[in-house]
């Protein structure tokens, strides 16, 4: 980008979510977010402009009816419990619905499902979506 001071980068490769679009927007244009409007996002500013050089977020989580998906540095598991049979190699985890596991690092598209090599990872992403649900 034309103008950009040395050294910075473009783009910004920590993982966030649409939730942080609103508290961003919010804290642009100077708005103060006040805490009884419960808002899951994070305001993304301090870390875009290079003033907080964490990630905004330990984990993602997104959830659509009965299924659901964890994000975990690279790593995420996703929940079909909507699914009356599962396709390819999905793993039951204490008679848990099929879940399939993806190592985004080496696998940013998605296409092979690591359930089964993982089982221990598996479980702890369930566990982090909220006891192993």
């Amino acid at each position: 980008m034309e103008g950009s001071p040395a050294g910075r980068e473009d783009a910004y490769d920590r993982p966030v979510i649409q939730l942080d679009i609103l508290p961003t927007a919010l804290a642009a244009a100077g708005v103060s977010v006040r805490p009884e409007w419960k808002l899951d996002g994070v305001n993304l500013l301090p870390f875009l402009n290079g003033e907080d050089t964490s990630a905004p977020h330990d984990a993602l989580y997104w959830r659509l009816g009965r299924e659901w998906a964890v994000r975990q540095g690279g790593w995420k598991l996703v929940s079909m419990q909507g699914l009356s049979q599962p396709p390819g190699a999905a793993v039951m985890v204490n008679n848990a619905p099929p879940r399939w596991l993806f190592n985004l690092t080496t696998d940013p598209s998605e296409s092979t499902d690591l359930a089964s090599k993982y089982p221990q990872k598996v479980q702890e992403l369930a566990t982090l979506w909220g006891g192993g649900a």
